[in-house]
């Protein structure tokens, strides 16, 4: 039987120990009998058509990476500002778009999206089952601690990565 691939989505490859973080989590997957996909293990060399060019080798790069693994684990934690790492949504969607089993994680898993809102310490109102922010624009109120595009569906948020590896273990998913 082939072993399970996991791509590995999220801002971890800006941290400034990217390599270290990554390898830890490459490491895990590992332990529970799976294989991580780090968007690291793409070797882009192409530099001299300039950034823009740079960057789309990137993008594909990585959407090969998505394609050929079985799941994808994303860091959904906030990342400069509120919400997920944008980047990582996108790649949540081209996954899930896939049919790929997307499993996310967040330190805010067990939050709604407006307790959340409120633990950032923004400011709330609600009046006939709305509740806005403090410039009046709705917030999602369906129960998930994220938007119900990541968080909705098929897709499933755990606390940490090693919960998202333990309950895909428990799983025992096997490949078609």
């Amino acid at each position: 039987m082939n072993k399970i691939k996991i791509y590995l989505a999220g801002p971890d490859v800006f941290l400034k120990n990217a390599s270290l973080v990554l390898k830890k989590k490459k490491e895990l997957c590992e332990k529970y009998g799976f294989i991580g996909l780090s968007p690291l293990d793409n070797e882009i060399e192409n530099f001299e058509n300039g950034k823009r060019a740079t960057g789309t080798i990137i993008k594909f790069a990585n959407q090969d990476l998505i394609k050929q693994s079985d799941v994808i684990i994303a860091n959904l934690n906030s990342f400069r500002g509120f919400e997920p790492d944008s980047g990582t949504c996108f790649e949540c969607g081209y996954a899930d778009a896939l049919g790929k089993l997307v499993y996310g994680y967040t330190s805010g898993s067990t939050l709604n999206m407006i307790s959340r809102y409120q633990k950032y310490g923004h400011t709330i109102s609600s009046s006939e089952n709305i509740t806005t922010d403090e410039l009046g624009n709705s917030i999602e109120n369906f129960g998930f601690p994220l938007n119900l595009m990541i968080a909705g569906g098929n897709n499933l948020i755990f606390s940490t990565f090693e919960d998202c590896l333990e309950d895909l273990y428990q799983k025992k998913l096997t490949l078609k």
